[in-house]
């Protein structure tokens, strides 16, 4: 496994440069180009952030900056799941060219995510700076939040990309799931409106982990070390999890191709 990462990093020109062109190739012929990746972002927390509100009976400057990262965060996570699980896949015709280490799938995945994740993350910003204030040490856990969180998800989606390559009802079956999760994750509600069996939902939920770790210093809220120790345990197991995979069926994965 550890030669398979060692061999995917040279190769960033196929997993960086290629993919991000792919990104700008779709909105070639648009004059507004890849604003529209942050353009569709602002309408929808806008939109999202007054209705819930209001629905809500919330003040803004508490439930909008919460939306407007936690959407951000939900659309970069999610992203990287549901694209894994057809990762192997939509690089079929490379593997069958030539060699290609397993994981620049994967990291294809994570690139384009993170592409578009930069585009909306400006926005998201300034509509956070609209409401309050972020604490000084705010940028530094945004940085090892964000890299922490990505570290574990990385994993994750190579673990999912070998398994919906071996059963493929798995990708339908977790693109389903994706749309009840997100209304469990408190992207467009608050964590502390979680009452009762509901907090076990939250304990029970990586997005929520995954999101809060970046997202509650970003908006004032306190800093939980329960969030920060369930997000290391994941990363912790799957990259364990990635490495027996890997042991156990090496390449022969691209058998199932």
């Amino acid at each position: 496994m550890i030669q398979e990462l060692k061999n995917t990093l040279p190769l960033w020109r196929i997993w960086g440069i290629a993919t991000i062109y792919k990104v700008v190739l779709r909105y070639r012929r648009t004059y507004l180009g890849t604003i529209w990746l942050m353009m569709g972002l602002v309408l929808i927390v806008s939109a999202k952030g007054m209705l819930f509100a209001g629905i809500l009976n919330l003040p803004a400057d508490r439930i909008i900056p919460n939306i407007a990262i936690g959407l951000l965060l939900w659309r970069l996570f999610s992203g990287i799941v549901l694209a894994s699980c057809t990762a192997f896949s939509g690089f079929k015709s490379n593997f069958e060219s030539g060699y290609f280490p397993l994981f620049i799938p994967i990291f294809e995945v994570v690139v384009r995510q993170i592409f578009e994740f930069v585009h909306g993350i400006i926005p998201m910003m300034i509509i956070v700076l609209i409401f309050l204030v972020p604490q000084p040490t705010a940028l530094l856990f945004l940085i090892v939040g964000l890299s922490l969180s990505l570290l574990t998800v990385l994993p994750v989606g190579y673990l999912l990309a070998v398994i919906s390559t071996r059963y493929r009802d798995i990708a339908a079956l977790i693109q389903s799931s994706m749309k009840l999760i997100y209304f469990m994750t408190p992207v467009i509600w608050l964590p502390e409106m979680a009452k009762g069996a509901l907090k076990w939902v939250l304990i029970f939920n990586p997005f929520f982990h995954l999101i809060e770790i970046v997202r509650a210093p970003l908006i004032g809220q306190p800093i939980d070390p329960a969030n920060w120790v369930v997000v290391l345990g994941i990363a912790i197991t799957s990259w364990l999890l990635v490495a027996f995979s890997y042991r156990l069926y090496g390449r022969r994965i691209l058998l199932w191709l």
